[in-house]
């Protein structure tokens, strides 16, 4: 297969010309492209004019190098006119003019991305991929996000303010990509659950200085010399190195270094630090300088306190000179540094931790301190851009496996609820192809054995998304040839699947099986013959999609690895449940004759033995309320015993519904305030999701299976002993106290977890497993 190419764009002079080097001497891409506003080789001819030199980058000469810089001048008279007519603004975190011209750059290069869009992997930074992350998915591109800083969110809880244009923008891009790069565990962790990321990885970045031996800082000196280098106040956290300064009673001088409004430490800091010396503004330096100038003041100690700072490259860039750093716990850098050994990390974000961290190092012994210094000068080797060229290896050649892989997913018939999750993977015309093959089935009415009928579920279950019916092994054999599943996903192991095992083996990089089995249920004898079996036939399967932590419990004691564990739930469509016609809800409870204030119970089972409904209506009954309402949906064997039962207390509101087309299911959801379920034996139980996606407090039986994953105890619902009928009683009476507020709140953080959105993300993974 020919390598692809892979197009990184970034306006700013931040680490992507790194990036575009780590990549080339990866040897994975056959060409690296990288457009920025105003980067240059140190061959170019700019590069001898001292007015460029802080543009001039040693970048290597494979990669190809397109620069824009009038948008950088336009950028940059932008910004002067609008702080002389907005002085104010000049210190705030007043970030819209670099948006707006990273914003308008995009723009311009929708064009140079479309003729270079195939066989492209594109490269985005955080607020600088907008309009082109939107535009690379539409051309089915597969889209990197750089994001150098922790997310906006994060960011606000910490005290910095972000433009509503800048959150918009950060809003719209993110949502478009496939893989998300940080490089820290803080910045990622800040983004979870906040992109389109089907995987993430972190790469830590690097720092560089000429090749030095560690520097002899002279600890004997009394007057403890801090170092505080950035060109930022406020979100560096200067503000609480200041207001420990103004009560430090230790000798000490702090060297403020970088672009420091004076005015802004003038405000904040005791004029007599000022008057004495003990504060210098040293001003901004180059490289060289400011090595020189570390080495000459004899700094002991840098200072980074910061609000936040995804990575923050001075503190390796000072360990580099066996500089010992106090960092605070939201700087990136500081999962780098082993507290005590060769740095420190404050406790918390807060003055007196920074003051604590300061004593603690000015009291250590002179060799104790020096010991420090040599550990930091060690660990900056480790911090090093070779060290990132070697992860960004690895996490490319992670992302390449993963572009355009194709799933097949077999199984023996459509059901109610996994057809609309089928049709909701087509809709997001996303890279990753999923197929369904259906094997030995055919577009009739599927039969129930359990009810002995045939089922309509009022709509097309073979509409709106890609599948192949096969009727024979020879059928099968062809669309697996003709494919290239990267990944082939099994409903099972036993019965139709047992006879294609070895095709699907055959014809698949990797084979899942997707299983709904649990050990509650299993006999006792299981572990004396069965699990051994299994265990040696499960060697078979690469990977296993459960549906529930249950499941998941039963294939870790077959001896599987977490890692070769994904969720691929019995899911459902939640908009088609909690978005209702009001009027429509209207019509079918004058229909019901439910009168306002009456209780609504309702119970959604096959009417067998096996869903145990006559426990519900024992139950119902044992409560005894006028203005309770049960009505039971379903159909089955026992539904005219169940009838009889009922009418020889007809002064019990029970109503028996009878079957309901699925389309129709929510309206009775939403009629009802609590769902019960007291089936015998359900390894998962799909109408429990439905219920809380309705918003109905759920009662279930601890023979269900998604009990555990769905519902919070006392919070959305509740679950009782199987066949206790009087502790079933005593649930329902509770479950009309619930707070409706609290019930909601924990039904969408559910909700979150096992929808749509994270079951495909789930599969998606599934095919990146070690």
């Amino acid at each position: 297969m020919n390598k692809k190419k892979i197009l990184i764009i970034h306006p700013g002079v931040q680490h992507a010309y790194r990036l575009a080097n780590a990549l080339v001497l990866s040897d994975l891409f056959s060409k690296v492209s990288l457009c920025t506003w105003f980067l240059i080789k140190p061959k170019h001819p700019l590069a001898n004019f001292r007015v460029f030199k802080k543009r001039v980058k040693d970048i290597d000469k494979e990669v190809s190098l397109s620069i824009f810089p009038f948008f950088e001048l336009l950028s940059l008279l932008h910004e002067k006119l609008y702080f002389l007519l907005f002085p104010k603004k000049k210190f705030s975190n007043y970030n819209n003019i670099q948006y707006l011209w990273s914003y308008f750059f995009g723009i311009f290069l929708v064009p140079y991305l479309f003729f270079n869009r195939k066989n492209t992997v594109l490269v985005l930074y955080d607020t600088c991929g907008w309009p082109l992350s939107f535009f690379a998915k539409k051309w089915k591109m597969s889209v990197v996000m750089d994001f150098p800083s922790i997310s906006h969110e994060s960011a606000i809880a910490l005290g910095i303010q972000e433009t509503n244009y800048g959150i918009a923008l950060k809003l719209k891009e993110r949502q478009y990509i496939d893989f998300a790069l940080y490089c820290s565990d803080f910045a990622k962790e800040s983004y979870q659950e906040k992109t389109s990321e089907a995987l993430h990885f972190t790469a830590h970045v690097g720092a560089a200085l000429p090749k030095l031996e560690i520097n002899k800082i002279n600890f004997e000196q009394p007057v403890l010399q801090i170092a505080f280098i950035a060109n930022m106040e406020l979100r560096k956290g200067l503000d609480f190195l200041l207001n420990v300064i103004n009560n430090l009673k230790i000798p000490f001088q702090l060297h403020l270094i970088g672009k420091i409004s004076k005015s802004w430490v003038l405000d904040r800091l005791d004029e007599n630090n000022l008057s004495n010396g003990k504060v210098v503004f040293a001003g901004s330096f180059n490289q060289p300088k400011l090595i020189q100038y570390l080495q000459a003041e004899n700094i002991q100690l840098h200072i980074l306190p910061s609000r936040f700072d995804s990575f923050g490259m001075v503190v390796p860039e000072t360990m580099m000179l066996g500089i010992p750093n106090i960092v605070s716990p939201f700087v990136g850098a500081g999962e780098k540094i082993t507290d005590g050994f060769d740095g420190f990390i404050m406790q918390e974000l807060s003055s007196e931790a920074l003051n604590h961290s300061i004593l603690k190092f000015y009291h250590l012994s002179l060799s104790e301190k020096e010991l420090i210094s040599r550990n930091a000068y060690a660990q900056s080797k480790l911090i090093s851009w070779e060290k990132y060229n070697n992860q960004i290896k690895v996490v490319f050649s992670t992302i390449l496996t993963t572009i355009r892989p194709k799933i097949a997913f077999i199984v023996t018939h459509p059901t109610q609820f996994e057809v609309p999750f089928f049709q909701y993977i087509f809709s997001q015309k996303d890279q990753v192809k999923f197929d369904v093959i259906y094997i030995g089935t055919d577009k009739q009415l599927h039969y129930d054995k359990e009810i002995s009928r045939k089922i309509d579920w009022g709509f097309d279950l073979f509409e709106g998304y890609n599948y192949h019916i096969t009727k024979s092994r020879s059928d099968l054999k062809k669309i697996l040839q003709l494919n290239g599943y990267e990944l082939i996903i099994s409903n099972g192991y036993n019965g139709k699947y047992l006879n294609i095992l070895d095709l699907m083996f055959i014809h698949s990089n990797k084979l899942a099986l997707r299983t709904d089995s649990i050990l509650r249920n299993q006999p006792i004898a299981w572990k004396y013959w069965k699990l051994p079996i299994l265990k040696i036939a499960f060697k078979l399967f690469d990977h296993f999609l459960v549906v529930g932590n249950q499941t998941r419990d039963y294939i870790l004691a077959l001896g599987k690895k977490s890692n070769q564990i994904n969720f691929f739930s019995y899911s459902i469509d939640e908009n088609k449940f909690n978005k209702i016609n009001s009027l429509e809800l209207n019509k079918l409870k004058n229909k019901l004759q439910l009168k306002n204030h009456q209780k609504v119970f309702l119970c959604v089972a096959k009417l067998v033995s096996r869903e145990n409904p006559i426990d519900v209506i024992n139950a119902f009954i044992k409560c005894n309320q006028p203005d309770w309402t049960l009505l039971i949906i379903g159909d089955g064997n026992s539904r005219p015993d169940l009838e009889a039962y009922c009418k020889k207390r007809d002064e019990i509101d029970i109503r028996f519904l009878g079957y309901i087309n699925y389309v129709n299911l929510p309206l009775y959801y939403h009629l009802s305030d609590v769902f019960v379920h007291s089936t015998r034996e359900e390894n998962w139980g799909v109408s429990v999701h439905e219920a809380i996606a309705c918003d109905c407090t759920v009662i279930t039986s601890d023979t269900v299976g998604s009990a555990t994953d769905l519902i919070i105890e006392g919070k959305n619902g509740f679950i009782y002993p199987f066949k206790d009928v009087t502790t079933l009683q005593q649930k329902m009476i509770a479950s009309l106290e619930l707070d409706p507020n609290v019930q909601k709140e924990e039904n969408r953080k559910i909700l979150l977890n096992w929808g749509y959105v994270k079951m495909w993300n789930e599969i998606k993974q599934s095919l990146i497993y070690r």
